[in-house]
């Protein structure tokens, strides 16, 4: 089955404008879709110039005669349709720093200085996404064997002992009303 995209009655105009993208050729965007997507675009590029959601809304309130919560919606869409840019820019800088790790690994081994290699190697680690906090660390009480501690009446225990001898043990069956107890008097207003 071909995975062509369609566009079909009911979709978004984020959805025509993703289409439009895909294949402009066959999905031509009409003038009021051509506009949002020139408007998403620049949401972009202003996204990429570090701009902050509150000034592209004033940005784009000026500059397109919108309402401040179509403004949003646009920069949400925009998002959708492109990735955000902080996560992705920050994967880039981490990317492209792992890249000069590598080659400063690279030097140091043609150099033969292991010094300088355990330190490219420790960079590599840190911009690989390796972390401290990442990182699971073995907890050998995990495995320890631990035998819990019970503590049962003795009353309790000979009626379930009794109940144990019969053959299977039903808990959701077991009758704890003669299992004596004690009513404790809260001492400060009598109650109990």
């Amino acid at each position: 089955m071909s995975k062509e995209l369609a566009i079909k009655r009911g979709d978004s105009t984020l959805d025509k404008i993703r289409a439009h993208y895909a294949d402009p050729g066959k999905f031509e965007l009409s003038p009021a879709h051509e506009e949002i997507r020139l408007r998403l675009h620049t949401v972009l590029q202003l996204r990429l110039n570090y701009w902050s959601k509150q000034k592209i809304v004033t940005f784009l309130e000026k500059q397109y005669g919108i309402k401040p919560a179509q403004a949003y919606i646009d920069i949400r869409n925009s998002e959708l349709l492109f990735g955000e840019m902080t996560k992705t820019d920050k994967k880039a800088r981490q990317s492209i720093l792992y890249e000069y790790a590598f080659q400063f690994l690279q030097k140091a081994r043609e150099k033969g200085d292991l010094k300088a290699e355990a330190k490219a190697l420790e960079l590599m680690s840190k911009f690989g996404g390796i972390d401290e906090d990442d990182i699971m660390e073995f907890n050998p009480e995990k495995f320890e064997a631990i035998t819990p501690k019970l503590s049962v009446n003795k009353k309790a225990l000979e009626t379930f002992i009794k109940m144990a001898m019969q053959g299977a043990v039903n808990l959701n069956d077991f009758d704890a009303t003669d299992i004596d107890f004690e009513n404790i008097e809260n001492e400060e207003d009598g109650s109990e």
